[in-house]
């Protein structure tokens, strides 16, 4: 029941073809300001900031991991991500 996307600053077809390669369907490019985008899939998908778990690694990052109810910073994210994450 759960369902996972990518939320990235980039555009690349690349990013693209793999996440059909991995049954991704939800797929967000080009966002630098991930907050308003990542509200825009919460909507579309019925859920509350709270029921959501974001991984991120940089600091374009930042603003939805401190407003998800679970935020995961990777091994390797910048230290101000690795500082706020849960």
């Amino acid at each position: 029941g759960h369902q996972f996307g990518i939320l990235t600053a980039r555009s690349s077809h690349i990013v693209k073809l793999r996440a059909a390669e991995l049954g991704v369907t939800l797929l967000r490019q080009g966002f630098e300001d991930k907050w308003p985008a990542a509200l825009e899939v919460m909507k579309e998908l019925k859920l509350t900031p709270e029921q959501v778990c974001f991984i991120g690694d940089d600091l374009t990052d930042l603003p939805v991991i401190r407003q998800v109810g679970l935020g995961v910073a990777v091994a390797d994210a910048a230290p101000e991500v690795r500082a706020v994450a849960h």
